[in-house]
């Protein structure tokens, strides 16, 4: 086969691989956000010292209340990254990629990621004053969905 042929062949597996896996990650179930830890287990943060608290189910009901309301924002906001990677894999898998394009793309993601920050943080800073539970922020690489 001529070295051209067998570029575009490879480039083209290429594309078909990142594309299937970016649709894979996007049927994911990430339609939740994560639970709380179960607090008589893993403790909570009081008065920035690591104690054990238990946490009425009345009160993991409420977080799981707010929690819900913000899950179709953040998974609005996960499938929106993952659809500008997959742009962006696409266009760096070109034989010459528009780096101008690829890096326009990439700046969108940052500021997807910054939406997705801001809305976990507003979460987080709900939770603490309508439950009075204290929750740590998980970098989001930790971040488990169910």
């Amino acid at each position: 086969m001529k070295p051209k042929a067998t570029a575009i062949l490879a480039i083209v597996a290429a594309l078909l691989l990142t594309a299937a896996l970016a649709a894979a990650e996007m049927v994911k179930d990430t339609s939740g956000v994560p639970s709380p830890p179960p607090m008589g287990q893993t403790g909570a943060l009081d008065g920035g010292s690591m104690t054990k608290a238990v946490v009425s189910p009345e009160k993991l009901e409420e977080i799981r209340k707010i929690q819900s309301e913000y899950a179709e924002c953040l998974f609005s906001l996960r499938q929106d990254i993952r659809a500008k990677q997959a742009e962006l894999n696409s266009i760096m898998l070109k034989l010459q990629p528009d780096t101008a394009k690829a890096k326009s793309t990439y700046r969108d993601i940052a500021a997807l990621q910054i939406k997705e920050a801001d809305t976990l943080i507003d979460m987080h800073a709900r939770i603490s004053v309508e439950t009075d539970v204290r929750l740590p922020m998980l970098p989001m690489a930790w971040v488990e969905l169910k």
